[in-house]
């Protein structure tokens, strides 16, 4: 599978361009909060399904926003070269444009299918569904009318996000196998028993322009 790591050399013209940056610092040497603090791609990785668009047209970082350009492009991922497990994160995301589809990716394994989608437990950020559990290749116990044979679980509740330009805070508390989302200080999702626990964690470009920023991991406490 074709990938492209960040961190590797690319062009002068790229790390000049993106002087800011979004670095995990691995909870394992460190118990302080994560963040996206501008300083280097060193934590991160870039998993294209075709990696024949170049590096500049897919990421862009400017004030403080990590903007994935989805539209037109072929899918792919940004995750975390650590694995991580027993943490919180929160980010902040919103469509800068036509709002699309997206999401977070969790406990991810580190081999990428051909459309670049890992197998992971994904929390949806497609707009209108924001908050549905994915299946991909992992699963988490919910009540049993909230799941079904497609690969979706259900949120709990459907009215969270803001509207579209405007930010939207997400929350997970990945504690083991249990897994809560909060979209906008509303509990939207929570689960227990996923079939993993730990991995590496990613965002989805995925067909349209997605933005994030103060993204912020931390271990939990116990």
């Amino acid at each position: 599978m074709p990938a492209t790591d960040l961190i590797k050399p690319m062009k002068q013209s790229f790390l000049r361009l993106f002087a800011l940056s979004l670095f995990f610092t691995s909870i394992a040497q460190s118990q302080s909060a994560t963040h996206f603090n501008g300083k280097d791609f060193s934590s991160w990785k870039l998993v294209m399904a075709d990696d024949s668009v170049p590096v500049d047209q897919l990421v862009a970082i400017q004030d403080g926003i990590l903007t994935l350009y989805g539209k037109g492009h072929p899918k792919g991922i940004i995750r975390t070269k650590e694995v991580y497990a027993n943490y919180e994160l929160s980010l902040e995301w919103r469509w800068p444009n036509e709002p699309g589809n997206g999401g977070l990716m969790l406990h991810c394994d580190p081999e990428v299918t051909t459309a670049a989608w890992p197998k992971c437990l994904e929390v949806q950020l497609m707009h209108g569904k924001a908050g549905n559990f994915r299946k991909n290749g992992e699963t988490i116990e919910v009540e049993p009318e909230r799941t079904t044979k497609k690969p979706f679980i259900q949120r709990l509740i459907t009215d969270a996000e803001n509207p579209i330009g405007e930010w939207n805070a997400l929350h997970v508390i990945a504690d083991g196998d249990n897994v809560v989302v909060y979209i906008n200080d509303q509990l939207v999702n929570q689960g227990e028993n996923a079939t993993a626990s730990s991995g590496f964690i990613a965002l989805q470009l995925e067909l349209a322009d997605i933005q994030f920023r103060s993204i912020a991991l931390k271990p939990l406490s116990h």
